[in-house]
This record gives structure tokens, C-alpha cells and sequence, in this order.
């Protein structure tokens, strides 16, 4: 399953995607991460626009359990995000839909 591990500190003043998409609705951050599924090819800036979408995902309060997960790297406890599945918002949850 694809997904993106997040690796290191997030520095919301350096990341340009997380500047502009804080600024966002969260449907159009949810829109800009269903419009990037299913993309093959990594660059660094994929990386650091999905980066800052699981961020703000994280921060906007819902459950993002179905999409966003703990994982244990080396001694740290960090996030991971599949980017295998559109997703949308249900409640007080966003799940992922085929």
C-alpha cells in the first residue's frame, strides 16, 4: 500500500504547501489529496505537499485512523499515511472510499 511516513520535524512556516492549504477549506485540502491518488511518480515535492495535507488532516480534530496510522521507526513513534485510497468525510471521521 502506498503511503508517505512522515520522517523528522515539520516546520509549518517553511513548508509552502502547508501555507497554502492551511488557508484552505479542509474539503479542498480533502480534494487536492483525492485529485494526487493514484499518481506513481515520488519527488520531493509530492512529499512534502502530502506531508503538509496529513498535518493539517491531523490537526482538523476528526478521526484520520482509517487513513493515518502510528508506526514505530528506529526508537520513535511517528505517522504514516496511505495514499493508496481516495478519502472523504463522514461524521466525525475521514475514512477512505473505493
Amino acid at each position: 500500500m502506498p503511503g508517505i511516513i512522515a520522517v523528522g520535524d515539520f516546520d509549518r512556516t517553511q513548508n509552502k504547501y502547508y501555507i497554502e492549504y492551511s488557508a484552505r477549506t479542509l474539503d479542498d485540502c480533502i480534494i487536492c489529496f483525492n485529485d494526487d491518488v493514484g499518481k506513481g511518480g515520488w519527488v520531493s515535492a509530492r512529499g512534502s505537499m502530502l506531508r503538509a495535507l496529513m498535518e493539517i488532516f491531523l490537526e482538523s480534530g476528526l478521526d484520520c485512523s482509517d487513513f493515518i496510522e502510528k508506526i514505530q521507526v528506529g526508537e520513535e513513534e511517528t505517522n504514516r499515511m496511505s495514499v493508496s485510497k481516495r478519502i472523504r468525510i463522514e461524521g466525525d471521521k475521514i475514512v477512505q472510499i473505493d
